[in-house]
């Protein structure tokens, strides 16, 4: 091979070698290139998509919630008034009963005994009192001794009604008609006076419990109306206050209330927590708009309204305002539209596309 010819063949590998170390480098370039030029992490150009919402007035009052509960319209814890062993329950777990019933009976042996004695001793202090009686009349005995058959009738009389009354504390009836809860004894158990055997109460009508802070209680009137709810997205229902502790709780610094409640009450039960709304100023018609569209700003508040194809930054006064809505007291009028949607996205006068209005 002659040296020309080498110096050729040298020439041709220097070339290729050369081709293929620069070619990545050209080819990258130009995919960097155009991957810049297809955006990596540049502004929107085009305008933000929201939707708008046209306001008007609506009815709104200012209210506070505070926690409460359902109670029952009576309701009693079942304990003896003497102590003993309990012979008879006449009543079934979660059963209906009518007043006056005899639900529990205890031991009574004794005075059952006892007032058997005394009131054979009243027939013979009787019989005693009937012959004085006669035997005056006759002047057959002493005016003494007439009184004291009397006075010994009317002691043994006292005695007998006293028997009377201590076998009926031995029964525990029912004070109204209502519902048994579970019970916590069984018949044979000894019983002493407070000692809890069941829970009666009468659900036919409810109540609910609730307490509101003392800056508030100039607002709390009996007969005024109150909502409550008892969460899980059920529709609120209503209450009549009928009822108003004379004084503040120094412990809690807050006034106690109860109220009927109005209406069917399906689904409630004593006990329930509930979350009551309590109006405190008579309902006026203003402007209201959603809480997540006030723009919190160094000087007060915003919002952003829709002006021809931009967004518009409504410099506005909020009045009192609860977890779903503002009151709006000057700075947006009714008719304009209010955006709804995009916040995040918005800066004043940015271009907009309104696609849609909510209700």
């Amino acid at each position: 091979m002659s040296k020309r010819t080498k110096i050729i063949i040298y020439s041709l590998i220097t070339v290729i070698v050369a081709a293929l170390v620069l070619w990545p480098m050209f080819s990258g370039g130009e995919k960097k290139k155009d991957d810049k030029g297809k955006g990596g992490g540049s502004r929107q150009s085009g305008p933000v998509e929201v939707k708008g919402k046209i306001l008007k007035y609506d009815s709104f009052a200012s209210e506070i919630k505070v926690m409460g509960k359902i109670i029952a319209d009576e309701w009693v814890d079942l304990s003896p008034e003497v102590s003993g062993k309990i012979i008879k329950i006449n009543f079934k777990e979660g059963a209906t009963v009518a007043k006056g019933q005899i639900l529990v009976k205890i031991n009574d042996a004794d005075l059952q005994a006892q007032l058997k004695k005394n009131e054979i001793r009243l027939k013979l202090a009787r019989q005693n009192l009937d012959r004085q009686e006669k035997l005056l009349e006759v002047n057959g005995t002493t005016k003494e001794q007439y009184d004291v058959a009397a006075f010994e009738y009317s002691a043994i009389l006292a005695d007998v009604e006293l028997n009377k009354a201590q076998i009926e504390k031995t029964e525990i009836k029912a004070p109204f008609a209502g519902k048994i809860g579970l019970r916590y004894l069984s018949e044979g158990a000894f019983v002493s006076p407070g000692q809890k055997i069941a829970t009666l109460q009468s659900t036919s009508r409810l109540k609910i419990d609730f307490a509101v802070p003392q800056n508030y209680s100039i607002y709390i009137k009996e007969g005024n109306t109150v909502s409550f709810t008892t969460g899980n997205g059920i529709e609120p229902s209503n209450a009549r206050i009928y009822a108003v502790e004379p004084g503040v709780d120094a412990s809690t610094a807050t006034l106690k209330v109860r109220a009927n409640i109005t209406g069917k009450t399906p689904g409630f039960v004593p006990g329930k927590v509930i979350e009551v709304l309590v109006s405190l100023t008579a309902p006026v018609q203003t402007i209201l708009i959603p809480s997540e569209t006030l723009v919190p700003e160094i000087a007060g508040h915003s919002a952003f309204l829709y002006r021809g194809g931009k967004a518009f930054s409504a410099p506005v006064e909020i009045g009192d305002r609860t977890e779903k809505v503002v009151q709006i007291l000057s700075g947006i009028e009714p008719g304009d539209t209010l955006i709804v949607s995009g916040l995040i996205q918005l800066r004043r006068d940015a271009p907009v596309k309104l696609t849609g209005i909510e209700k």
